[in-house]
């Protein structure tokens, strides 16, 4: 659409749309926990479809997340919910002596984040609550909706 050449640094231009499209907003309470794994000494990793922006975003966090447990898919020209991104997420913890049975993948698509996550063998966690999200509430049952809508 450009008219760019193959080579052309797009670096700007992205960040440029992404901060006029989706622009990064942070989850209140997200730096607080992550930073407060980090200090328990977890390791903490991020795999994500973000695009090339995305480290400069995370502003102070990006300290929290070491170089070889950062997938980002445009790295490796594939996305979630594409199977190679855990794998290389499996072999990365490996190296660390981390299988993905001790590991809790969070993410907050199902499709693209639980099912492939769980599919690689990692323990998942769905997050439902930033600023967009699908739902007001998620429930697993009949009776803890109605709870719920009780209080509501």
């Amino acid at each position: 659409i450009l008219g760019l050449p193959d080579d052309a640094e797009t670096g700007d231009i992205v960040a440029a749309t992404e901060a006029i499209c989706r622009p990064a907003v942070p989850v209140p309470g997200a730096a607080d926990f992550v930073a407060g794994l980090a200090r328990a000494g977890i390791s903490l990793g991020l795999l994500s479809n973000a695009q090339s922006n995305t480290l400069a975003d995370l502003g102070p966090l990006l300290d929290f997340f070491p170089p070889e447990l950062t997938i980002l898919s445009f790295r490796h020209g594939i996305a979630k919910p594409s199977p190679a991104l855990f794998q290389i997420l499996a072999d990365r913890l490996a190296g660390r002596r981390i299988s993905p049975q001790e590991t809790l993948f969070i993410g907050n698509d199902p499709d693209q984040d639980i099912a492939p996550a769980r599919a690689a063998g990692f323990r998942t966690a769905l997050f439902r609550g930033g600023e967009g999200s699908l739902a007001n509430f998620t429930f697993r049952n009949w009776p803890e909706l109605a709870r719920w809508m009780r209080g509501a």
